[in-house]
């Protein structure tokens, strides 16, 4: 009971959707679970999953880089009014871990009920092998950490996301695995179709900024062939974009993926000496207008690149 009426005072001063505000019927509001997550994709997830019987906000905005996001007072705000928090893991959002000692909320600290990781048990690509040394740039070495970009690890993650909200609201766990079978259900029907899209292009070679490509390749079969970066989160060089046009000339790349939260001036100068198309595509739920949801963000990019390759999307 005391636990009820904490989850009341932490409800104060958010805003109540039009739907929920204008209900006369039930003269007690429901409670709902705070969950603070570090970027947008996992707040939506967290949605799809919890209804109405959650709440989820994002410290990191669609826009932002996520390697770079600035922590906040109003991040440690958050942080303790939660009930749960949800995070990428592999060291990318690593700035969570200042905020999450600032807030000395019991509830969310490592190991807790209300902490999860989303990457476990989920398959990792790129993971380094020897010694990692400052001059490989910003690497991770638990590998690559972008896996919400391929939609076959949505799965695994929705399991971590229900399995938290089982822990922190138990009377809750069979509505949360109904919700996540229900968005499994419509994301595997919207996977078929995007697979589809781009089963024309399948070997297809592709330039991005940043390597943030390689389990998007692998749920669709294209190709990260070079990135406008010498290594992750390093600027390049004169030396290296020469060399990048010399290589993918050669390789006959056709396309230049610009995430757009970096500048677009090498990759539009790249695309232009080796006559390849350019897109501009967001990297996260929030990165664009109008890209609001998981879904949304994986069908701008997937028809964004069947139009750039073939005029189809």
């Amino acid at each position: 009971m005391k636990e009820r009426k904490g989850v009341r005072r932490g409800m104060r001063g958010v805003r109540v959707p039009l739907a929920l505000s204008t209900l006369t019927v039930a003269p007690v509001v429901m409670a709902r679970v705070i969950v603070v997550c570090t970027y947008p994709d996992l707040a939506d997830l967290v949605r799809q999953v919890g209804g109405p019987r959650v709440v989820a906000y994002s410290l990191a905005k669609g826009y932002e880089d996520p390697h770079r996001v600035e922590p906040r007072p109003s991040h440690v705000v958050l942080l303790r009014r939660a009930h749960m928090v949800v995070r990428v893991g592999m060291d990318l959002d690593l700035w969570l871990n200042s905020l999450i000692q600032a807030a000395g909320n019991p509830r969310i600290k490592w190991g807790a009920k209300g902490y999860v990781d989303v990457s476990k048990g989920v398959r990792k690509l790129e993971v380094p092998k020897g010694k990692v040394t400052p001059r490989a740039g910003h690497y991770h070495v638990y590998g690559n950490p972008h896996f919400l970009l391929g939609p076959s690890n949505i799965r695994q993650v929705l399991a971590n996301i229900l399995a938290g909200l089982a822990r922190v609201d138990p009377k809750g766990r069979s509505y949360y695995l109904k919700r996540a079978n229900s968005y499994l259900r419509l994301l595997s029907k919207k996977f078929s179709g995007w697979k589809r899209l781009l089963a024309p292009y399948r070997g297809t070679k592709f330039i991005s900024y940043h390597k943030y490509w390689a389990y998007f390749c692998k749920d669709f079969g294209l190709v990260e062939f070079g990135n406008i970066e010498p290594k992750p989160c390093i600027p390049p060089s004169p030396a290296h974009i020469r060399n990048l046009i010399k290589r993918a000339k050669a390789a006959r790349v056709r396309l230049v993926v610009h995430e757009n939260i970096y500048p677009s001036k090498f990759p539009r100068l790249v695309a232009r000496a080796i006559g390849a198309r350019m897109i501009t595509v967001p990297i996260m739920v929030g990165g664009e207008k109008g890209v609001d949801t998981y879904i949304k963000l994986i069908d701008t990019i997937v028809r964004r690149i069947a139009r750039a390759l073939g005029g189809k999307g």
